[in-house]
C-alpha cells in the first residue's frame, strides 16, 4: 500500500539508498544472492538451532538487502529483465523461509494452531502476488502505472515488515504478539487479495 499509495516518496527513499550502495563493488544480481543466502542462514538458525534472535538478525538484513538490488540497479540504470526476474523469485523464496522459520517455535494458538496460521499466511502471501502476475499475464491489467494501481490493503513490504517487526517486540512482551499479528496478517491479506481479484475482475469486463 505504501509503494503504490506514496509513490513519490518511495523513489526518493529508494535513490538514497541506490546512490550509496552503488559506491560498494556489488552487481545488483549479487545484492539478490546475498539477501537469499541470508534468508536461508536465518531459516537455518531457526530450525536447527531454534534462535529467535540470531535468526531474527538474519532476516532482518535479509530484508533489507533484498531491497538494495533493486535500487542499486535502477540507479546506476542496470535494469534487466532477467535481473528483475531474478529479483522477484528471490523475494518470495526470502518471505518464505521468514514464514517457515517461524513454525520451528512454539508459539501460543489464537483460533488457529500457530503452525497452520503461518501456513495460510504464506499461502495467502503468494495469493497477493499471483493475483497481480496472473492479471498481467492475462493481458487484463497492463503496464506498470495499471498495476500499481492494482495496490491493496497489505502489500509485501508491509506484511513482511510487521511480521518481522512483531516478531523483535516479542522479545519484551512474549511470543503470544507473533500468534495475534499473524493472524491480523491473515485477515488483511486475505482483504488484499480479494481487492485485486474484483480490481481484476471489473477490468477484464470493460
Amino acid at each position: 500500500m505504501i509503494k503504490s499509495k506514496r509513490p513519490t516518496f518511495i523513489e526518493c527513499v529508494e535513490k538514497i539508498t541506490g546512490s550509496v550502495f552503488s559506491k560498494m563493488p556489488v552487481t545488483p544480481n549479487q545484492w539478490t544472492l546475498l539477501s537469499l543466502v541470508l534468508a536461508v542462514t536465518g531459516f537455518a538458525f531457526s530450525a536447527v538451532y531454534k534462535d529467535l534472535g540470531k535468526s531474527l538478525a538474519l532476516f532482518f538484513a535479509a530484508f533489507a538487502i533484498d531491497y538494495v538490488d533493486g535500487a542499486v540497479a535502477r540507479y546506476t540504470r542496470k535494469t534487466t529483465r532477467k535481473g528483475a526476474y531474478i529479483d522477484g523469485v528471490s523475494d518470495r523464496f526470502v518471505e518464505a523461509f521468514i514464514m517457515v522459520g517461524l513454525m520451528f517455535y512454539e508459539l501460543p494458538n489464537v483460533l488457529l494452531d500457530s503452525k497452520i496460521a503461518l501456513a495460510v499466511l504464506l499461502f495467502l502471501s503468494t495469493m497477493t502476488s499471483y493475483t497481480r502476475a496472473y492479471a498481467d499475464h492475462k493481458k487484463i491489467v497492463t503496464g506498470a502505472d495499471k498495476l500499481r494501481s492494482m495496490g491493496g490493503l497489505l502489500e509485501r513490504f508491509e506484511r513482511v515488515s510487521i511480521l518481522l517487526i512483531s516478531v523483535a517486540i516479542s522479545f519484551y512482551y512474549g511470543t503470544w504478539v507473533i500468534s495475534y499479528v499473524v493472524l491480523s496478517l491473515i485477515l488483511l491479506s486475505f482483504v488484499t487479495v480479494m481487492q485485486r481479484i474484483l480490481y481484476s475482475v471489473k477490468e477484464a469486463g470493460r
